[in-house]
């Protein structure tokens, strides 16, 4: 689904207020990957319900109504959690959980130094710029 899309009703125009209006009307279905809800599994139905739920919260209007991102990221463990251990010959579609902690993000206290994890599709080594980008305008730095 596209973020803002004018094909949309005037009220679902832009996607948080089309997820608003389908969690709060109990139709998280039609907007959930329908992947996820032809496996029909009850723990992957019981947690797209529950990161619904969490995410009704986070787009509320109100910031003071918002949770926190500790709570957010607590709750998500907790979510992920529940779920039952892969079962390798099941033939899964939904591919390997991340094995990402709490503690892994530095969320779980004020003092707490964030581990940078190493995504598989992030850059890791130094891209040289080309005279082709605008900002080589002069009015911006060169980084090479």
């Amino acid at each position: 689904m596209k973020v803002v899309d004018f094909d949309r009703p005037a009220t679902e125009i832009n996607l948080a207020s089309l997820a608003l209006d389908r969690i709060g009307k109990g139709k998280v279905n039609e907007i959930v990957d329908p992947a996820l809800v032809e496996h029909g599994e009850e723990w992957v139905m019981e947690s797209v319900r529950h990161v619904s739920e969490l995410a009704f919260r986070c787009l509320a209007f109100q910031k003071d109504v918002r949770p926190c991102m500790n709570e957010v990221a607590a709750e998500l463990c907790r979510i992920r959690a529940a779920a039952p251990e892969p079962d390798p010959d099941s033939g899964s579609r939904l591919g390997p959980m991340i094995g990402l902690q709490i503690d892994d993000v530095g969320l779980d206290g004020p003092d707490t130094v964030a581990k940078k994890a190493v995504s598989p599709v992030s850059v890791q080594e130094v891209w040289v710029s080309d005279q082709s980008s605008p900002s080589t305008n002069g009015s911006m730095p060169h980084f090479t």
